[in-house]
């Protein structure tokens, strides 16, 4: 991942962040993530720009990235 995709996440993060951010290197590490892991404040979102690097983020976070050009991975299904 270059530097100018993490220069665009840092600009969308609120200062006071009140949910983690979460990073992983494939889409089958951050599902099952999204699995074991109740969101407790809001909806999460799995967001990719590139392919290399998968956000799980808050919904508002989210919103911003795909506005710079990020997809939204579908959720997995929860069990």
């Amino acid at each position: 991942m270059n530097e100018e995709i993490w220069l665009a996440v840092l600009k969308v993060l609120p200062s006071a962040l009140t949910m983690p951010i979460v990073i992983f290197e494939t889409a089958e590490q951050a599902g099952l993530w999204w699995q074991a892991n109740d969101p407790h404040e809001g909806p999460l979102w799995i967001m990719t720009m590139d392919q290399s690097i998968y956000w799980i983020v808050g919904e508002e976070v989210g919103r911003q990235l795909l506005q710079l050009g990020f997809t939204r991975c579908l959720e997995p299904t929860r069990v």
